[in-house]
């Protein structure tokens, strides 16, 4: 039952002129945290890769949400380049940051592993519809 309410939610949601919504709020949140002043705390050790992963995880999925007509490769080519994009930026918009490939690589795994949950969401929809 909870797998069909989730299929419905997920084409509805799909369908509806509000999909770009969560694309927005997800940008701002991805911008105020990539060009803030201080870089987050260390909760533990290499902390910090986890929310890059994280943050371009559900930039990837709300990404394909928001724009699920566009071509998949246009779609990945534009994650993965501001993947490795905003990392560089931050250097430049704010002093105290600095480049980092292994933040620039944990974007770019958030990215694919929000692209393999994307494809097996819609399997699992599509099979269940």
């Amino acid at each position: 039952m909870f797998d069909r309410k989730l299929s419905r939610f997920f084409f509805v949601l799909m369908s509806s002129k509000w999909r770009r919504i969560p694309f927005a709020l997800c940008v701002l949140a991805l911008a105020y945290g990539v060009f803030r002043a201080q870089p987050p705390p260390d909760l533990f050790l290499q902390s910090d890769k986890v929310l890059h992963v994280v943050a371009f995880f559900g930039l990837a999925l709300c990404t394909r949400l928001a724009f699920c007509n566009a071509r998949w490769l246009g779609v990945l080519a534009g994650l993965l380049l501001a993947a490795a994009g905003t990392e560089y930026l931050q250097q430049w918009v704010q002093p105290l940051r600095m480049f980092s490939v292994y933040d620039a690589a944990a974007n770019g795994v958030g990215v694919m592993l929000g692209v393999v949950a994307w494809v097996a969401l819609l399997r699992v929809c599509r099979a269940r519809a």
